[in-house]
């Protein structure tokens, strides 16, 4: 994700049209900002740089078109730019194991890795068995997700 494209062209008409945001639109700010983004925001940085040691997890809940997967990508894209932690998300559609959270917790031991997953119960993997530490092995780790 931090190797997001921000500076494509933003696909502003047919997001206005009821699509996806692209990464462009997202970085250029041009999405209705909903009043939890900076809530959410100040969370993640807040345990970012905290001295917890343990996961945290955050979820989202909204009803299917509110904008819950753009303000997911809205904080991403804030984290990204501020340079918080590195950020991972899910690619909707593809698998998702534990071993996949585990290597990319570790690829940046001194940095807090945010883990974004859209449409969290799509996702068949266990977050509640990483939470209590038995997939990162105690390490930090924040999960942040959406679930509509």
């Amino acid at each position: 994700m931090n190797q997001a494209p921000f500076d494509a062209i933003p696909n502003l008409t047919l997001f206005l049209r009821g699509d996806r945001p692209n990464w462009a639109l997202v970085g250029k700010r041009m999405q209705l900002e909903r009043d939890l983004e900076e809530v959410i925001y100040e969370d993640l940085l807040d345990y970012a740089t905290s001295s917890a040691k343990s996961p945290l997890s955050l979820v989202v809940l909204g009803p299917a078109g509110y904008g819950v997967s753009t303000v997911l990508m809205a904080v991403a894209a804030k984290l990204v730019q501020d340079r918080v932690g590195s950020v991972f998300m899910h690619k909707p559609g593809s698998p998702l194991q534990e071993g996949d959270i585990e290597f990319a917790a570790s690829l940046f031991p001194e940095e807090c890795p945010f883990f974004i997953i859209d449409n969290a119960p799509t996702v068949p993997i266990r977050l509640s068995a990483l939470l209590a530490g038995s997939g990162m092995h105690g390490a930090r780790g924040c999960f942040f997700s959406a679930n509509v």
